[in-house]
């Protein structure tokens, strides 16, 4: 054959809470999440304001009188069996789910450039990012990919003062475990930035260096 087409794979899949300021975010907020790869080509997101990714706000979906709503294509159309909860039925919450494209190739080194390679022997990394409010995506941590279908809770932060607390409730020193407490599972993974197993210095200089003054 003279050419080879990409090979979908499942999914990379991270989900839970999303901090801003050290609040977790919740539905129909004004916050996306965007995975990116080293060359900076987009390949999955997750918006606040329109989670189940339908190209309709949310806030729209519910009600047409919404500001900003009226005359919009789909508006009032929400499924919501509970509307007290002010929540749809396909939307977790204050939970993210960013879901993010993964694919094989003939030499499992060079991406298509609308998804990561799957290479157990030689793992991917990808970048995630946060947006706020329409302003500059700033970085939150990178995503090793490593097996195919990876689900994982993970608590997001952009990497400001609020980031360094997380880390500093969760430092366990090298080879270290977790020391529960106020350092939940999904914290001590957030904080574990280059995915050792730990907590430490190495994961320290990775917020140095990509620390955000807010």
């Amino acid at each position: 054959m003279s050419a080879w087409a990409a090979i979908p794979e499942p999914d990379a899949v991270l989900y839970g809470s999303a901090l801003v300021n050290g609040v977790a975010v919740q539905q129909r907020s004004a916050v996306l999440l965007v995975t990116r790869l080293a060359g900076g080509q987009e390949i999955g997101r997750f918006d606040f304001g329109d989670c189940n990714a339908d190209g309709v706000r949310d806030a729209c979906e519910l009600s047409c009188a919404a500001p900003g709503c009226s005359g919009v294509a789909g508006c009032g159309t929400a499924r919501d069996t509970s509307p007290a909860d002010g929540l749809l039925d396909d939307c977790a919450g204050h939970l993210y789910v960013l879901k993010s494209r993964i694919e094989s190739t003939p030499d499992g080194l060079s991406p298509s450039g609308s998804a990561a390679v799957l290479n157990l022997a030689n793992p991917a990394s990808v970048n995630i990012f946060m947006a706020v409010a329409g302003g500059a995506e700033k970085f939150v941590r990178s995503l090793v990919i490593d097996e195919r279908g990876k689900i994982r809770n993970l608590a997001m932060s952009i990497l400001n003062r609020f980031a360094f607390r997380d880390f500093h409730r969760c430092r366990s020193g090298p080879d270290g475990e977790s020391p529960g407490g106020v350092c939940s599972p999904e914290f001590f993974a957030a904080a574990d930035y280059d995915e050792d197993g730990d907590a430490d210095l190495s994961d320290f200089a990775f917020i140095q260096n990509n620390f955000v003054a807010e």
